[in-house]
């Protein structure tokens, strides 16, 4: 499976929606403390799903044991184009 993490006992994560854009750093902040805070009583990645600023490194985190390359591998096969961008890119 390309998703680990199923021995988790619970998923949580920080949401954070605003309208006025002079709040970007407040609330982008809260959520990063937040899932910081969070990082000792956490299993090791990140569910690609629910992320929107992750970068590469994150993501390689995520897939160990060969899983970043062979995703990678299938995205290139099947979305030569990049349509769908969410997906592992090498």
């Amino acid at each position: 499976m390309a998703i680990g993490g199923r021995g988790a006992a619970h998923t949580v994560y920080a949401f954070a929606m605003w309208e006025d854009p002079a709040e970007t750093d407040a609330h982008v902040g809260w959520a990063r403390g937040l899932v910081e805070a969070m990082g000792p009583y956490t299993v090791p990645g990140v569910s690609l799903n629910f992320t929107v600023d992750q970068d590469e490194s994150r993501a390689r985190s995520f897939f160990r044991g060969g899983k970043y390359e062979r995703l990678a591998a299938l995205k290139e096969k099947y979305d030569p184009d990049n349509l769908c961008s969410a997906s592992p890119r090498t």
